[in-house]
């Protein structure tokens, strides 16, 4: 040994637990080296995240799917459910319920259409027919909208829904 160190029984490191350099003169252990532990510690970390990266984004990515899945086969009940078996009135006899859709038998009318009173021939039942404006946009699925509701509600105020007329048969 060399320099300040060279009489060891001068020098006194008593106390300092935590000191290391692999001198065996002094009885110092060797110093742990720090760049391999965080290596082994960052590759460790790298092999456990990517995994569990993957399988976190492949589970939102299902979730996503299956949310937006739900959402359409429930758009499509619903369009569906206004062509239940009701019984079918032809367009020309709504024509001549509503004597043409006079404005006598006019109800009242909204942003989407007009309401008529009208009586059908056949069997003397007073209906409501509402008829949309197809020419203003969002009235046909106002329309799937308001028949869905229709056909769901059940209120003594409201009339029971007997028909759907969605097209003109001549």
């Amino acid at each position: 040994m060399h320099g300040v160190f060279e009489n060891t029984s001068a020098v006194s490191i008593a106390g300092n637990k935590n000191l290391c350099g692999g001198i065996l003169q002094l009885n110092l252990p060797t110093c742990r080296s720090k760049s391999t532990k965080p290596k082994s510690s960052t590759k460790l970390t790298l092999i456990v995240a990517i995994p569990c990266g993957f399988i976190g984004l492949i589970f939102i990515a299902s979730f996503l799917f299956l949310c937006c899945l739900k959402k359409s086969l429930r758009k499509t009940k619903n369009e569906l459910s206004c062509e239940m078996p009701f019984r079918t009135v032809a367009y020309k006899d709504l024509l001549q319920a509503t004597n043409g859709f006079s404005s006598g038998n006019l109800v009242g009318a909204g942003s989407f259409g007009s309401v008529y009173k009208g009586v059908l021939a056949v069997d003397g039942v007073i209906v409501a027919v509402k008829v949309f404006n197809l020419l203003r946009e969002g009235a046909s699925k106002s329309f799937m909208r308001e028949c869905a509701a229709l056909l769901n509600i059940r209120h003594r105020n409201l009339v029971k829904v007997l028909f759907a007329c969605a097209g003109v048969d001549v």
